[in-house]
């Protein structure tokens, strides 16, 4: 006999009135059911949160540091802006801008950090 079985949490906010979409997540190393519904938790807080991005474009012919060269009075808040992503090209280099790392992001790292005590143990 051979079968399978998916451990599944979820959590949902006590001010959720089903207006917004549902996210599954497969996590291979989060394997308890508490540890399902802990990690439903964090993405449902995560994404309570609201998110600010921008995607700021520098000119690389420029001789000022990258940090520099970015216009913070141009960006479209005030808050603090962690960086997602870079993008080089010939002339120029992409930065992808974002207030907190998106749902997915977290999710994923809080497998690799379950992932990784797995194999201390």
């Amino acid at each position: 006999m051979d079968y399978r079985y998916h451990i599944v949490g979820e959590y949902e906010a006590p001010d959720y009135h089903g207006d917004t979409p549902v996210l599954e997540e497969h996590l291979p190393n989060v394997t308890t059911q508490r540890s399902t519904e802990q990690a439903a938790l964090i993405a449902v807080k995560t994404a309570s949160k609201p998110i600010q991005t921008a995607s700021v474009t520098v000119d690389r012919d420029l001789d000022v540091p990258l940090v520099e060269a970015v216009d913070v009075e141009q960006l479209p808040t005030r808050e603090p802006l962690g960086t997602w992503s870079v993008d080089t090209s010939p002339g120029s280099v992409t930065l992808q801008l974002g207030s907190r790392d998106p749902v997915e992001e977290t999710l994923s790292q809080l497998n690799r950090r379950l992932g990784a005590v797995s194999q201390k143990v």
